[in-house]
């Protein structure tokens, strides 16, 4: 074998190597990625459990010690979000996430208006009634009216 020859086998042999190892680099960081991703996905969900358990046990230790500090007080319907809402005792994700939902389908159609003025305007939601209204009614907060308007 010449010296040519044996020169071009080293250098594709390099090559060759240096393929292998990129390649390989790649594989590793697609892996890191998917572990990072799954990772993400892993803790999300912890989290989304915590904060899900997290009104359930309030309202319990609400209900068992009639310290209504343990519920959030001084919710807006008309700018809390549907975890605030959640909170409200009695009150589960389905009723909260109703709420903004008729509150975004209405602010879509009317922007500078409240949906939301007192208690009582709650009850344009499907179902959420007299009782619920009078169940969560020392929770909310509604803005004083002006008397400019």
């Amino acid at each position: 074998m010449d010296e040519r020859t044996r020169i071009r086998e080293q250098i594709n042999r390099t090559a060759d190597r240096q393929a292998i190892l990129a390649v390989e680099q790649t594989r590793v960081e697609h892996t890191h990625r998917i572990d990072a991703l799954a990772l993400t996905v892993f803790l999300f969900c912890i989290f989304f459990a915590v904060v899900r358990g997290r009104p359930i046990k309030q309202l319990e230790n609400a209900d068992s010690s009639n310290n209504q500090n343990a519920v959030i007080r001084g919710i807006d319907p008309e700018t809390a979000t549907w975890a605030e809402l959640a909170l409200l005792p009695g009150f589960g994700e389905s009723a909260a996430t109703k709420i903004v939902a008729y509150r975004d389908m209405w602010h879509a159609r009317q922007p500078s208006s409240r949906i939301f003025s007192s208690p009582p305007d709650l009850q344009k939601v499907s179902g959420i009634g007299d009782k619920t209204v009078q169940r969560i009614r020392s929770f909310l907060q509604f803005p004083r009216s002006d008397p400019r308007h």
